[in-house]
Order: structure tokens, then C-alpha cells, then sequence
């Protein structure tokens, strides 16, 4: 799993990406959580708020590219790469639904 953080228009907010590789994506058939605990990414991501996670897959060949752009910081080239067959498009004015709770009603 790569943990890909960046920073969000808002001044104290942040967005994670996580890259589930063919090793994690076996882990999790296997009932195997994976875990990222965002503190241990140090600053300045411990001391901002985490406002949205996305999760992707990518293959062993896409998470080396992925991390040779992500060591150039180019975060642009990687957002661009993972979302590629993204079918949500907010740009276009997609808006999710209302998430619901454990019991089924709207958050």
C-alpha cells in the first residue's frame, strides 16, 4: 500500500490517496485489514485535518512509476494517472448522495 498525502485548498485540511498493490489487495482477500495511521506520517500532516481518502488499485508496474513521480512531487501527474477510470466526475458536477450510518440513516 502507498500512502500518497496532499494538501487541499482549505489552509489547515489535507487529502490521503491509497494504492493497494497485488500484495494488498491479497492481504485483504484473506480478511487482512490494512491500516494507515495518518499520525505516523509526521508533520505537517499529524497537526492538519484529513477531509476525504481515496482508494485505488494499481499494478506492480503503475506503483513504480507512481512512486518515481510521487519522489519528483509530481502530485498533478500521479491524481491524474490514479483517477483515470474514476466514473464519479465532480468536475462535471457529480455529486455523491448523502452517506448513511450504521443504522441506515443519513449521516
Amino acid at each position: 500500500m502507498i500512502g500518497i498525502p496532499f494538501r487541499t485548498p482549505g489552509a489547515s485540511t489535507y487529502a490521503l490517496v491509497l494504492v493497494m498493490e497485488d500484495s494488498s489487495m491479497e492481504r485483504l482477500k484473506v480478511h487482512d485489514p490494512a491500516m494507515l495511521d495518518v499520525y505516523k506520517m509526521g508533520e505537517p500532516w499529524a497537526s492538519l485535518q484529513l477531509i476525504s481518502i481515496t482508494i485505488a488499485y494499481e499494478s506492480a508496474e503503475d506503483c513504480a512509476k507512481i512512486s518515481n513521480w510521487v519522489r519528483e512531487n509530481q502530485i498533478g501527474r500521479v491524481m491524474k494517472h490514479i483517477t483515470r477510470g474514476f466514473k464519479y466526475r465532480p468536475e462535471l458536477g457529480d455529486d455523491d448522495a448523502q452517506y448513511l450510518n450504521m443504522s441506515g440513516k443519513p449521516s
